[in-house]
């Protein structure tokens, strides 16, 4: 009982000190609305269903908590086979790389990006007739801005809904956006800097973008794999692999130190 109090605890502490990064302490700001859908925008699976092992599951989501993240998603062929938030699925969270994704779909659908705060409404509602609908994803929030020149400052959503647009992005299993623009729309948002670690990820085939937020998106296409966690405190996010190697090595349904054979998606886009 003891255990279970302090735990409960730390994530209240965890919540509050982000709590600038969550809606729920955002409520009396006013926004534009992005409607989507039933919010069951990734098909669920069970880590075994996608041949994971759920010990490596909660060993990484151990470590997200140990970084003081907000939530922690893994997708596998295209399925939500792990989700972990701290204040709730459906809290709403915002960082710039989540931003800078939806961004992306919107390139990659063809909708530009509002260029002044007035014709916000305008683009969020083209957004979410062509992209968070389609996807079916919960309803999203735009904050109305003043002074800030784009909106990766402003745009609020589930972490579920940014894995599912993550996934979508870089597969197009659902034709939600066109998966050329998609391609180079994600190309454009690498930094090209390799992550810190104390494994590195070598020869093995992998994608990462981060944001200075604590935000990291990882793709290993032999895998299938995608993993998203939101919010970690910088400070203690020092290295960028090892949450990616817990879960790595919670595959089980790959010969042990065996890698399929590289396709066509595993190829990075020229910069």
């Amino acid at each position: 009982m003891k255990r279970a109090l302090v735990a409960v605890v730390v994530l209240a502490l965890v919540g509050a000190a982000a709590g600038v990064a969550l809606w729920s302490h955002r409520e009396d700001v006013d926004a534009v609305a992005i409607p989507g859908g039933s919010g069951a925008s990734l098909p669920p699976a069970t880590p075994q269903e996608q041949g994971l092992d759920p010990a490596a599951m909660a060993l990484a989501t151990r470590t997200a908590q140990d970084a003081g993240a907000l939530a922690l998603g893994i997708a596998r062929r295209g399925h939500l086979v792990h989700l972990w938030t701290a204040e709730g699925d459906d809290a709403l969270v915002t960082s710039p790389l989540l931003a800078r994704l939806v961004l992306a779909a919107g390139d990659a659908a063809r909708i530009p990006p509002p260029a002044t705060p007035a014709a916000d409404d305008a683009w969020a509602a083209r957004l979410s007739i062509e992209v968070w609908k389609p996807l079916d994803a919960r309803e999203a929030r735009l904050r109305r801005r003043t002074n800030a020149p784009d909106v990766t400052c402003c745009l609020w959503l589930r972490a579920r809904d940014a894995l599912a647009l993550a996934v979508e992005l870089l597969d197009g299993r659902r034709h939600v956006v066109d998966g050329a623009a998609a391609a180079a729309a994600l190309a454009a948002l690498e930094d090209g800097i390799a992550p810190r670690g104390a494994e590195p990820f070598g020869a093995r085939p992998a994608r990462l973008w981060r944001d200075a937020r604590g935000t990291r998106l990882y793709f290993f296409p032999p895998q299938d794999l995608v993993i998203l966690v939101v919010r970690a405190d910088e400070a203690r996010l020092t290295d960028e692999t090892l949450l990616a190697h817990q879960v790595l090595r919670g595959i089980v349904d790959l010969p042990a130190g065996i890698e399929p054979a590289p396709t066509p998606r595993d190829l990075v886009p020229a910069h």
